[in-house]
């Protein structure tokens, strides 16, 4: 909700986002005539709450279930640091953005990306007050995550390190993943030509989820670089 708020800076729109994303948090995948709602799963959220368990989203602990929680932290206060005067918003985001990394992969990679890509666009409008903000959410999430590439440092040199890679069931290509996922760029590519349209490219939280959806497009295809 809190979220959904900054974005939308209307309790009412807010609460019905809310609402929608608990029971159906894949709705906005359903972009017509991209994609298209699935009737069965709309249906499994009308069934009384004791029957639906096995088909509502955020009914167990599980990823992205309980991680969601440290990334969406992470973009609330990141957006709150962008849109207003809060060292506090600042510290927070970073320090969501560090505990990413002991959660997730690709939160913490999307996140680093999507940061990246923000960066860029203020520094080309010259807003370098923004970019000096996302600096500091830089640095805090890397300091945290110190930990972090210690330990992968030192998982990399075991001798089974790559038999462990092996098992976690790694990519390992060069190529660019297009059959499997070309309505995800579509359907991204369609919601940042719409976001850009109807508020243009200089407020801050179009340039905020438009970073996201364009991270997706770097992140699916990270292998390109890394061959994993």
């Amino acid at each position: 909700y809190f979220l959904a708020y900054e974005l939308l800076e209307r309790k009412s729109a807010a609460l019905i986002f809310s609402f929608f994303f608990i029971f159906f948090p894949k709705f906005g995948v359903y972009i017509p005539p991209v994609t298209f709602l699935n009737l069965g799963e709309l249906a499994g959220i009308l069934v009384p709450f004791r029957e639906a368990q096995s088909v509502l989203y955020f009914h167990y602990f599980d990823e992205p279930k309980l991680t969601f929680l440290f990334s969406a932290f992470g973009l609330l206060f990141a957006l709150r640091a962008l849109t207003r005067s809060s060292k506090i918003a600042m510290i927070l985001a970073g320090a969501s953005f560090g505990a990413m990394f002991y959660t997730y992969l690709y939160d913490w990679v999307s996140f680093a990306v999507s940061l990246a890509i923000m960066a860029g666009i203020f520094a080309l409008q010259k807003r370098f007050d923004l970019v000096k903000k996302i600096a500091i959410i830089t640095s805090i999430g890397l300091l945290i995550s110190s930990y972090f590439w210690w330990n992968m440092r030192a998982l990399a040199r075991m001798a089974h390190a790559e038999d462990i890679l092996m098992r976690l069931g790694g990519e390992f290509s060069h190529r660019l993943r297009l059959g499997s996922v070309w309505k995800s760029y579509t359907r991204n590519f369609f919601l940042i030509a719409a976001l850009w349209i109807a508020q243009g490219i200089r407020d801050v939280r179009v340039i905020f989820i438009s970073s996201l959806l364009v991270s997706y497009f770097i992140v699916v295809n990270a292998q390109i670089i890394t061959g994993i």
